[in-house]
């Protein structure tokens, strides 16, 4: 009995069903976050039209990463050194911001957390290589 090879399919077949899978995905993902962060919201005690908050937090979130998908598939085939250094350090460099309001704004926390996130001088992380 032959060995039973499984179909092929040119690259930009391929890729075009990727692209179509991606949009529905990422709607759906978005609209997940609406959904989750509202019920966790209302749970912690926020105003009912809390969602005039999470909802501009969403939209953006959908541009930003929209916009991202494109630079992540420009910078795709780049060698790692590039990839690394346009893609994963701008995100490591942002992602420990802590909030600026933590009483006071209608967006505010209302939970303490255990430690602050930011650091004390978050610009030495970079400054001895600029």
């Amino acid at each position: 009995m032959a060995p039973m090879n499984p179909p092929t399919q040119r690259p930009a077949a391929r890729d075009a069903g990727l692209s179509r899978q991606f949009w529905p995905l990422q709607a759906a993902g978005w609209l997940g976050y609406i959904a989750f962060s509202y019920i966790v919201a209302i749970g912690y005690g926020k105003p009912n039209d809390y969602w005039k908050v999470i909802v501009p937090v969403a939209a953006s979130g959908f541009l930003a990463t929209s916009a991202l998908r494109y630079v992540l598939r420009a910078l795709w085939r780049q060698p790692a050194p590039v990839f690394l250094a346009a893609a994963v350090v701008p995100v490591l460099l942002c992602a420990g911001r802590t909030p600026l309001t933590e009483t006071g704004h209608h967006a505010s926390r209302n939970g303490a957390i255990h430690w602050g996130q930011e650091s004390f001088d978050q610009g030495g992380m970079v400054r001895e290589f600029v």
